[in-house]
């Protein structure tokens, strides 16, 4: 099923989808390290939308309607685009009751969440001013 989202030939803010809407409760699928101009128009999009937020520090494809496995992180040096992540919580570093947010609640809805402090990630990091992948990773936490 096509997304208007990646039909779009012109770079525009999308509307972010609000719970409990279903596109919110699909599954995503991999790009298996394709960036082809739709993984980059998609990109683009999801970045223009974040900027428009103001208060979102991330923003996932899904909660644009599109059900690709991307997601994009606000840091300090730009933009981080993160592709096929996968993840493991370093034991004992569970962190109880932390408090957070999601640009598919709004409303300043902030719940208390159970994270690790501490994971073990493998993901594909796509950059977003040469749409290339950059390279496979593997990290701990992003702190932003």
């Amino acid at each position: 099923m096509e997304n208007n989202v990646l039909l779009t030939p012109h770079v525009r803010k999308a509307s972010i989808l609000v719970w409990p809407d279903d596109t919110l409760k699909q599954i995503s699928q991999p790009i298996n390290g394709v960036v082809d101009e739709r993984v980059q128009h998609l990109v683009k999009t999801m970045i223009s939308t974040l900027v428009a937020a103001q208060n979102g520090v991330g923003l996932s494809a899904i909660q644009i309607g599109v059900p690709l496995r991307v997601f994009i992180i606000k840091t300090m040096k730009g933009f981080m685009v993160v592709a096929d992540p996968s993840y493991v919580g370093v034991p004992d570093t569970l962190e109880k009751e932390k408090m957070e947010g999601c640009l598919s609640f709004p409303g300043n809805i902030y719940i208390k969440a159970d994270r690790f402090g501490k994971i073990q990630a493998k993901y594909t990091k796509i950059d977003p001013a040469l749409f290339k992948v950059t390279q496979v990773e593997k990290i701990g936490r992003a702190h932003v």
